[in-house]
């Protein structure tokens, strides 16, 4: 995922990263301009090996893993609205419960001008063939599989609503052709400058 790797930048928010499978992404030994990254992950029998792939990362100084879902930052996180400079999403919106709702509530947290870096799995955009009954049918199943991974919601778009976006560069996932139906978004939204939170 070259559009993700390196992008992140000072204070960074990663949601819901599990094990920390992703977090070689972020490496220190190719960034050096992340100052700190808040792991944001509810599943305390993931924290070790979240912790253990960090290190690995060369995060290890700076990474550290807060012990609740993204809807309790504001709570037990201490974070506050624009105290973050890139949030990271990587195949975390389509398991957690309300993610419209989380969107909304991450986007004020954002400094104007910070970034939202994602990889997320999306609702086709052929809802009225046969791409679309076939994704439905997929995910009957897929969730009990993939821990409540829920692939025909709209992430890309309530991402879009979720505030003003100075830039905005989504673009489908590598390999992924039209008749994916298990399709993804990834890519950067910059925060716009000016804006209202």
């Amino acid at each position: 995922m070259p559009l993700l790797q390196n992008s992140a930048r000072g204070v960074c928010l990663d949601i819901g990263p599990g094990s920390g499978q992703w977090l070689y992404l972020f490496a220190r030994a190719n960034n050096s301009e992340i100052t700190k990254i808040y792991g944001v992950e509810p599943n305390v029998g993931m924290h070790a090996e979240l912790r253990a792939n960090a290190v690995k990362a060369g995060l290890g100084e700076v990474y550290e893993v807060i012990g609740c879902g993204a809807q309790e930052l504001g709570t037990k996180g201490g974070m506050g609205v624009g105290s973050v400079d890139t949030i990271i999403t990587v195949q975390c919106l389509c398991s957690i419960p309300t993610p419209e709702r989380i969107i909304k509530e991450l986007y004020p947290l954002l400094k104007p001008g910070g970034k939202w870096l994602v990889y997320e799995h999306i609702r086709t955009k052929y809802q009225g063939d046969f791409v679309a009954h076939w994704q439905r049918a997929i995910n009957t199943v897929w969730p009990h599989f993939f821990n409540g991974c829920d692939i025909t919601r709209p992430t890309d778009e309530w991402l879009l609503q979720a505030g003003e976006w100075e830039e905005v560069n989504l673009r489908s996932g590598a390999g992924e052709g039209k008749y994916d139906t298990v399709p993804h978004t990834i890519g950067t939204l910059t925060k716009r400058n000016e804006c209202t939170i």
